[in-house]
C-alpha cells in the first residue's frame, strides 16, 4: 500500500463518475490475505455485535448469485486492520474534498 494521496486526474474522475477504480491499492501479499480472510468470514456463520446482514447464506446462496456482507471487518481483524487504515480514511476525504482528518482544518 503507497498511495496515500489521490492525484488531481482522480479527484476529477471522482467527481464526474462518482466512483473510482484505483489498481494496486493492495499489494499482492495483502491481496492474497485479504482473499484468505474474505473467504474465512463468508464461509462461517459469525454472531455477535455487528453480526454481518447482507445477502448471503453460506451453503444456501447459489455459487453465481452476488454475494453481500456487511461489516465483516468486525469479524476478522486483519478485515479490520485494512478497512479502518487512515490511507483509506484520507484518501475519501482527499477525494470529497474534505480534510484528511476530521477534527483538524489543515490538509
Amino acid at each position: 500500500m503507497t498511495q496515500t494521496d489521490p492525484t488531481a486526474e482522480q479527484i476529477e474522475q471522482y467527481r464526474r463518475d462518482g466512483f473510482l477504480i484505483v489498481e494496486q491499492w493492495l499489494s499482492d501479499d495483502e491481496s492474497s490475505a485479504r482473499a484468505s480472510a474474505s473467504t474465512r468470514v463468508s464461509s462461517t456463520r459469525w454472531r455477535g455485535p455487528g453480526a454481518r446482514r447482507g445477502h448471503y447464506t453460506p451453503g444456501v446462496t447459489p455459487p453465481d448469485r452476488t454475494r453481500q456482507l456487511c461489516n465483516v471487518w468486525k469479524a476478522d481483524r486483519w478485515l479490520a486492520h485494512v478497512t479502518l487504515a487512515e490511507r483509506n480514511g484520507r484518501f475519501g476525504a482527499r477525494l470529497a474534498g474534505e480534510p484528511a482528518c476530521g477534527s483538524c482544518r489543515t490538509t
